[in-house]
C-alpha cells in the first residue's frame, strides 16, 4: 500500500503536473518498481501522459528505466537520499556509546550534530546530571554558522564551497549578538582558524560549546561531537580539558564508524 504523506495545507493554487510529478516520486521511492500503466492508475490521468510525467523523472535522475523493461525504478537523486537517511540513522546509532562516555566523563551535556547545507541539525543528545546545565536539544535545527559544531563542520568544507553555500554577501541570521560570525568573509577567516586548531569554540552570555569533526571513512566530516556547559562552570582550563576528551572520544568513534 503507498502511504500519502500530507505535510501541510494545500496551496490556493495547485499546479496539478507539479503535483503529479511528485506523488511519482514518492511512489517510486516507497515501491521501488513503477509501469507507466501503474502511474496512470495512481494518478488517474492518461498513459501519454504518466509516460510524459515519468521521461522528466527519468531527466532530472529522480528516475530510471530499467534496458529493455517497461519498469521504472529511483533513479540516482531518490537512491542517494535514502542512502543518505539510512547513513544518518546508522551514524546515530553508533554514536550512543561515545554521546553517553562524552558526557559522563565532562559532567556536561553531549551532542551529535549533523549538516544540512547551511544548517546543522542536533541528531541526539546526552545531557549532563548536574543540576544547573544545558539542556537537550535533540531534534533542533539552527543556521550552522551559530554553532560549535555547526563550524566544526563548515571547516571541513573548502571555501568554494563555503562560497556556494553562501553566496550573498548580505550579513549572516544571528541567534545571539556574534559580531566574529556577522558576515560571510568573517565567517570564512573564523573556518579558516578552526581548521587550523582542529576544533570550534563558541562562548555565549550564559553557555560554553566546543566541537570536533568526526571524519568518515573517506576522511571527510560526517558529524560533529559537542560539548555545552553553563559558562559559570567555564574557565580556559575547563575549555582544554572538553577540547582533549572531545579528541579522544571522536577518534575512538571513527574507529567505530570505520568498523
Amino acid at each position: 500500500m503507498i502511504q500519502n504523506y500530507a505535510p501541510g495545507p494545500a496551496p490556493a493554487y495547485r499546479i496539478s503536473s507539479v503535483d503529479h510529478a511528485l506523488q511519482l516520486a514518492m511512489l517510486l521511492w516507497q515501491s521501488d518498481t513503477l509501469r507507466v500503466s501503474d502511474a496512470a492508475e495512481h494518478l488517474g490521468v492518461a498513459r501519454s501522459t504518466a509516460h510524459r510525467l515519468l521521461a522528466m523523472l527519468v531527466f532530472r535522475g529522480f528516475a530510471r528505466q530499467l534496458e529493455g523493461s517497461p519498469l521504472y525504478v529511483p533513479g540516482p537523486v531518490l537512491s542517494e537520499a535514502g542512502s543518505w537517511a539510512m547513513a544518518r540513522l546508522e551514524i546515530q546509532r553508533k554514536a550512543v556509546p561515545f554521546l553517553r562516555r562524552l558526557s559522563e566523563s565532562t559532567g556536561e551535556t553531549a551532542t551529535l550534530q549533523m549538516l544540512d547545507g547551511r544548517e546543522v541539525a542536533f541528531v541526539d543528545t546526552f545531557e549532563s546530571s548536574n543540576p544547573i546545565r544545558v539542556g537537550s536539544r535533540t531534534g533542533l535545527t539552527l543556521p550552522a554558522h551559530t554553532s560549535a559544531g555547526g563550524k566544526v563542520l563548515l571547516s571541513q568544507l573548502n571555501e568554494d564551497e563555503i562560497v556556494r553555500l553562501y553566496p550573498e554577501e548580505t550579513p549572516l541570521e544571528q541567534i545571539a549578538p556574534s559580531p566574529a560570525v556577522a558576515t560571510r568573509e568573517t565567517l570564512i577567516r573564523e573556518l579558516r582558524e578552526i581548521r587550523r586548531n582542529g576544533r570550534a569554540i563558541d562562548i555565549r552570555s550564559s553557555v560554553v560549546a566546543a566541537g570536533v569533526p568526526v571524519l568518515g571513512r573517506g576522511g571527510r566530516a560526517v558529524a560533529a561531537l559537542a560539548v555545552a556547559a553553563p559558562r559559570s562552570r567555564v574557565g580556559k582550563e575547563t575549555v582544554r580539558a572538553l577540547v582533549s576528551e572531545l579528541h579522544i572520544i571522536s577518534a575512538d568513534f571513527e574507529v567505530a564508524l570505520s568498523a
